[in-house]
């Protein structure tokens, strides 16, 4: 995972938010340094960029429901995903 920024909470409260919200789109912040993410990360990130929504990502994703919302949050606290 790329060098995280120092994040002030309030940045990120609401995409955190958001996330909580099944019908949310996540979407990319920028490029992507692909060989900094974990598989899963990479995988999210793609499933991400494909426009499907939380609910989406979920019902499809290989891990359980917390992992993976778990991990859509550590992917918007490194600000590599924000929430619409």
């Amino acid at each position: 995972m790329p060098e995280e920024p120092s994040t002030d909470v309030s940045d990120i409260a609401d995409d955190l938010a958001r996330l909580s919200m099944p019908t949310s789109v996540p979407s990319l912040r920028g490029a992507i340094e692909w060989n900094d993410l974990t598989p899963a990360e990479a995988w999210i990130v793609s499933v991400v960029s494909a426009g499907f929504t939380v609910r989406a990502i979920v019902e499809v994703s290989p891990l359980s429901e917390e992992d993976t919302l778990t991990l859509l949050a550590r992917l918007i606290d490194a600000r590599i995903l924000a929430m619409k």
